[in-house]
């Protein structure tokens, strides 16, 4: 199981990330090199190569810790 990030406010902007899904039934999609670009306590945005079928999947930090669930994409 992943690990969850307790976090007590936002994630600071160039906070590396990963995500890990299916997409669309596909074999698991890891994309790592993404970061933070801005964030809240409650939401963020991230530059993560995500598509049609990720939302669900997670976000992960350097140390693999789970941060986020992505919910949906920018057009």
């Amino acid at each position: 199981p992943a690990t969850v990030r307790a976090l007590s406010g936002a994630l600071p902007v160039g906070t590396p990330l990963t995500l890990i899904g299916h997409p669309n039934g596909i074999p698991m999609k890891i994309a790592s090199g993404g970061e933070v670009l801005s964030s809240t306590s409650e939401t963020l945005r991230a530059s993560l190569d995500a598509f049609s079928g990720n939302s669900g999947s997670g976000v992960f930090d350097d140390d693999a810790a789970l941060v986020a669930i992505l919910d949906s994409g920018a057009d």
